[in-house]
C-alpha cells in the first residue's frame, strides 16, 4: 500500500536488525515497605549504639578532669578546731600520764597536817633528802603564828637521830583533782615571804630561787631544831635584802624558827669557817643567824648546833644512783 509506513522495533541491547532469541534486562530489586522498614531499624541500632559509646567516653573524660569540690572557709577551721582539740587532749594526757609516771611526786594521798615516813620518793623536791615529810596548806594556815605553832609541834616530836623533817606548803587549784595528789601546788619562796611576811623586801623576793626548804632536824638526842634553806639566784641582790630586812628578821624567820630573844643588833661573826650574821643573847651564844654558805644557798637556823649539822648535811657527797 502506497505511503505506508512500517516500523520495526530495535532492541538497544541487540545489533540492529537481530531479533533472534529472547532479550535479558538485569532487573534491580523492587523497593518494598518490609525492606525500608528493616533499613530504617537497622540504622537506628548502630546510631543508638554509637550514642552509647560517646556517652560512656564523655562520662569517662569528665571524670578524669573531675575536680575534687573545696573545702568552704567555715569548713576548714572547723576541721583545724578538731584537730587542735584533739592533739590538746593527747598532749595533756601524755604530760599527765609522764608527770605521774616520771616525776619526782610518789602522790601519795596524804592530807594536809600529816607527818608520814617518806618510803621511796617525797612528795615534793627537798633541799635535803628528808626521813619524815609534812604538808601544810597555806589556806588553813594564814598567819606566821599559825605557822610557828606547826613547826613547834614537829620540833617537839621525837623522831630519829640525825634524821630530817620537811615542812612542806600547798595551794589547792582543783578540788576535783587533789584526790589524787595533782590538784595542789608546792608554794614557791616568793609567795611564802609574801603570805607570812609582809616585812620581806620585794628585791630579796625576786632575787630567790622558787625552791626552798622548812625543816626540822633531830641531833643524837632526838631533839628537833627548826632550819630554812633559800636558793638564790643573785648572791649582792640577795645579801642587801638580807641585811635590810634584819630589822625584822627576829619577830619573822625568828618566831619561824622557835629563836630565843637577842640583845642588840646583829653581828658578823665566823660560823664553821663561814662569814655569819648572827643575834646574840647577853651571854654573847647565838640565838639566831643566817649565813650565805655559797653564792647559791642561804642557811638560817636558830643555833649554833644545828648551822653546823645541817653544813654537814649539805657537805656529804652527793649520792650516785647506778
Amino acid at each position: 500500500m502506497a505511503g505506508e509506513i512500517k516500523t520495526e522495533n530495535k532492541s538497544p541491547n541487540t545489533p540492529q536488525g537481530k531479533t533472534g532469541g529472547a532479550s535479558r534486562m538485569a532487573i534491580r530489586p523492587l523497593k518494598t515497605y518490609r525492606g525500608d522498614a528493616e533499613e530504617a531499624i537497622q540504622r537506628q541500632k548502630e546510631s543508638i549504639a554509637s550514642m552509647a559509646l560517646r556517652e560512656q567516653k564523655k562520662r569517662a573524660d569528665e571524670k578524669k578532669s573531675e575536680v575534687p569540690p573545696a573545702i568552704s572557709p567555715e569548713n576548714q577551721k572547723r576541721i583545724m578546731v578538731i584537730i587542735a582539740t584533739v592533739v590538746g587532749i593527747a598532749a595533756v594526757g601524755g604530760g599527765i600520764f609522764a608527770f605521774v609516771r616520771y616525776g619526782n611526786f610518789s602522790f601519795t594521798k596524804t592530807k594536809p597536817g600529816d607527818t608520814v615516813v617518806v618510803k621511796n620518793n617525797p612528795a615534793t623536791p627537798s633541799l635535803i633528802p628528808p626521813r619524815y615529810e609534812r604538808e601544810i596548806d597555806v589556806a588553813t594556815t594564814a598567819s606566821k603564828n599559825t605557822l610557828a605553832g606547826i613547826v613547834a609541834e614537829e620540833i617537839a616530836k621525837v623522831q630519829e637521830a640525825g634524821s630530817v623533817t620537811n615542812i612542806f606548803l600547798t595551794k589547792t587549784h582543783s578540788q576535783a583533782l587533789q584526790t589524787v595528789g595533782i590538784g595542789k601546788d608546792v608554794v614557791s619562796t616568793e609567795i611564802f615571804l609574801s603570805t607570812f611576811f609582809a616585812d620581806a623586801p620585794e628585791a630579796l623576793k625576786r632575787s630567790l630561787d622558787s625552791n626552798f626548804m622548812l625543816g626540822v632536824y633531830y641531833d643524837t638526842v632526838k631533839k628537833g631544831r627548826a632550819f630554812i634553806l633559800f636558793k638564790t639566784n643573785s648572791f649582792e641582790t640577795s645579801f642587801a635584802g638580807m641585811l635590810s630586812w634584819e630589822k625584822t628578821l627576829p619577830q619573822d624567820l625568828g618566831l619561824i624558827l622557835g629563836a630565843k630573844e637577842g640583845v642588840g643588833g646583829f653581828k658578823d661573826v665566823v660560823m664553821r669557817n663561814k662569814d655569819t650574821r648572827a643575834l646574840l643573847d647577853r651571854g654573847q651564844v647565838p640565838v639566831f643567824l643566817y649565813s650565805f654558805i655559797d653564792r647559791n644557798t642561804v642557811l638560817v637556823t636558830a643555833d649554833k648546833e644545828t648551822f653546823g649539822n645541817i653544813l654537814d648535811i649539805l657537805n656529804q657527797p652527793k649520792r650516785v644512783t647506778q
